[in-house]
């Protein structure tokens, strides 16, 4: 039998159709039963093509996690309890803290919800003017992914009962098109409400051209926020322009790349806190320094400790790391793995092999519940979908404990005795406890 032209696109169409719908079932089951190099494949096109809140939605409903409201997991220690909250958005990025004691959820584009009972009320309704727009349309659409929000934070004023919000987001330049990541701020009043436009308060130098080979490397950027009193400090990836996948911007005078910036609260100066950072993922604020988690290549996922009294703050990047270039077996830039023995870079405290695909982190204080975990790290990671309990001895890791959490985690945060999970590619934020 022959089909005339209409009909064969047709049948062609229906096809192409039922075969992506089967890898995408097929990947959600995969990813239930733990087969992970298949998974990893799948999730990456998805992610890189935009359509990861479709694979979020078919894993939910082969998994039937959409029924559950709570999970029971375990750790050596504690038995404990994960209670499910459905935020009003499926975007990965974006972030979460506590504002006037209630949870806080910003999405990638910079509108926000608090948690109200038994559901989220947005409460800022402004979006971030970041041109997204115009940067799908010279980057292509699957750069919308992680284009956006990367992180928030939010910063109590002393003198009233208002906050101010913090936001890290990647930005478009229209003009000159090309790319960079900011920092914005806004006033959140004690009913939670906005009560100023957004602010833009810093940009990070220089503003970014395409790669050579026209890929977008927006999961790259870091974007983490913490604070002390004096001071915003903001980490900011290097956007594969490593000196490997493109040139190296990370070694250049007065580039932001790379680094953690430090910004001065009272009069906005920036200085560089420390350097030779690769994707920083997490930063945590502590007593004597910053602790930071970073992802190292194929492989050489990094935790270091950054003091404040330290004379070098460079961490190697792109010179040292113990990962590889992707699909080979070394790093062009350190080929022995050896160049952590020079003076000049400061090794990590930790490093994981096969990387665990390395997010944000806590240092978790509490002598009350899960008190035995008092002044340990909590490590969230994407690809291993766990949690790394971190004991210290000072600051050397002494024991490491993983504990299974079943999803990938893009953010972590502690209030009281309660500590938030915001899952990456859903809809959920979870609150664990004993």
């Amino acid at each position: 039998m022959k089909f005339n032209t209409p009909l064969r696109l047709v049948l062609v169409s229906l096809v192409a159709i039922t075969i992506l719908l089967a890898s995408i079932v097929s990947g959600a089951i995969i990813e239930k039963f733990g087969l992970y190099p298949i998974t990893s494949k799948v999730s990456l096109f998805l992610e890189n093509s935009g359509l990861s809140f479709i694979r979020s939605r078919v894993k939910d409903s082969v998994t039937g996690i959409d029924e559950i409201k709570e999970r029971k997991i375990f750790s050596n220690y504690y038995d404990l309890t994960l209670i499910k909250h459905i935020r009003p958005s499926y975007e990965d990025y974006g972030g979460i803290d506590i504002v006037n004691d209630k949870l806080l959820y910003v999405d990638k584009d910079g509108y926000g919800w608090v948690k109200e009972m038994d559901e989220f009320i947005q409460i800022i309704d402004q979006p971030l003017q970041l041109n997204e727009k115009s940067f799908a349309e010279l980057f292509g659409a699957s750069s919308e992914y992680s284009f956006g929000v990367k992180d928030i934070l939010v910063i109590q004023n002393d003198y009233d009962e208002t906050s101010k919000l913090f936001v890290s987001a990647v930005n478009f330049d229209l003009k000159e098109e090309c790319y960079f990541l900011s920092v914005f701020e806004t006033l959140i009043n004690s009913d939670n409400r906005q009560t100023s436009p957004w602010k833009n308060i810093f940009n990070s130098q220089p503003c970014l051209q395409r790669h050579k080979n026209n890929i977008y490397a927006g999961t790259s950027a870091g974007g983490r926020l913490v604070n002390n009193k004096e001071s915003l400090f903001l980490s900011i990836g290097d956007f594969y322009f490593d000196g490997v996948n493109e040139k190296d911007i990370i070694s250049r005078d007065k580039s932001d790349y790379g680094k953690i910036i430090k910004i001065s609260l009272e009069t906005l100066q920036v200085e560089t806190f420390a350097s030779g950072l690769r994707n920083p993922q997490g930063l945590f604020l502590d007593k004597d320094g910053i602790f930071e988690t970073e992802h190292g290549p194929q492989g050489g996922d990094e935790l270091n400790f950054i003091g404040f009294n330290q004379i070098s703050k460079d961490y190697g990047w792109p010179n040292a790391t113990f990962g590889v270039n992707y699909g080979k077996k070394a790093w062009p830039q350190d080929p022995e793995n050896k160049n952590f023995n020079s003076k000049d870079y400061i090794s990590p405290i930790m490093s994981w092999i096969p990387s665990i695909g390395i997010s944000n982190l806590i240092r978790f204080y509490s002598s009350k519940s899960l008190s035995r975990w008092n002044e340990d790290l909590l490590i969230s990671s994407l690809r291993d979908k766990s949690l790394f309990r971190v004991k210290l001895n000072e600051n050397s890791p002494m024991l490491i404990e993983k504990i299974e959490l079943g999803f990938r985690v893009r953010d972590i945060i502690q209030f009281n005795d309660k500590i938030f999970i915001q899952e990456a590619g859903s809809r959920y934020i979870w609150e664990l406890k004993e």
